[in-house]
């Protein structure tokens, strides 16, 4: 089951005007970070780093508006980080480097922004908006997650009762744990599935059984239903 968590659960904290904020020109952004997917990777790219950074906490905050500020008429989102210093600083080392240099500049927060709570890391663990006041938190792969299919041979299996099971059934129990959990959205395993077989970012998509491109943000559960309705 996911794990979720209600907006007033969280620490409270609020956007300081004046603070160190990131403008981000959303129009020219390149595959696969366009059209909104940058938001979704970024959260995916903190996810060791929430891991790592238990006991602290961080809120992204973003607004979105017109500008002309990258030499064109085209709409902007602007991001804040609010939170413990070094966690902060971390995480924006990790947007600079999902977000090529051309397409992101440091600005100010201002108070006139309509700052919106979008990505946050508490308790280990990241969190994305899910339902009106609900947050779901990204998965962190277990253990048995991580693996690969060639554990096969079994040279590294431990010595239990499983051992005494037959070819089929472990065959049957390697498919469970390796299976794609109905509660982990897509674009966690596209990533994974590019870290697994090195290949380039954003070359990874599943489809939809219209043949359109899955949004990173949907559940395999939902993706399962629909091709199994298909």
């Amino acid at each position: 089951m996911p794990v979720t968590k209600l907006e007033f659960d969280f620490k409270r904290v609020s956007v300081k005007v004046g603070g160190r904020a990131w403008q981000i020109d959303n129009d020219l952004l390149p595959s696969p970070i366009a059209d909104g997917e940058w938001e979704s990777i970024f959260a995916e790219a903190l996810v060791d780093l929430s891991h790592d950074r238990a006991a602290e906490a961080l809120t992204c905050y973003c607004h979105g508006d017109s500008s002309l500020d990258f030499g064109h008429h085209g709409f902007s989102v602007w991001i804040t980080l609010v939170g413990d210093a070094s966690l902060v600083k971390a995480a924006e080392e990790i947007l600079k480097q999902t977000i090529p240099e051309e397409f992101i500049r440091p600005t100010l927060a201002s108070a006139e922004m309509s700052w919106m709570p979008r990505i946050r890391i508490e308790n280990g663990m990241v969190w994305r908006p899910h339902d009106g006041a609900e947050w779901i938190a990204i998965p962190i792969d277990e253990p048995h997650q991580t693996r690969t299919e060639d554990v096969s041979d079994g040279a590294d299996k431990p010595r239990d009762s499983a051992d005494t099971a037959t070819p089929a059934s472990n065959r049957k129990r390697r498919k469970a744990m390796n299976a794609a959990r109905d509660d982990v959205n897509v674009g966690h395993y596209q990533q994974k599935i590019e870290r697994l077989l090195c290949l380039p970012t954003g070359s990874v998509k599943l489809i939809n059984p219209d043949r359109s491109i899955s949004h990173p943000g949907q559940l395999i559960g939902s993706l399962r239903e629909r091709w199994a309705e298909d």
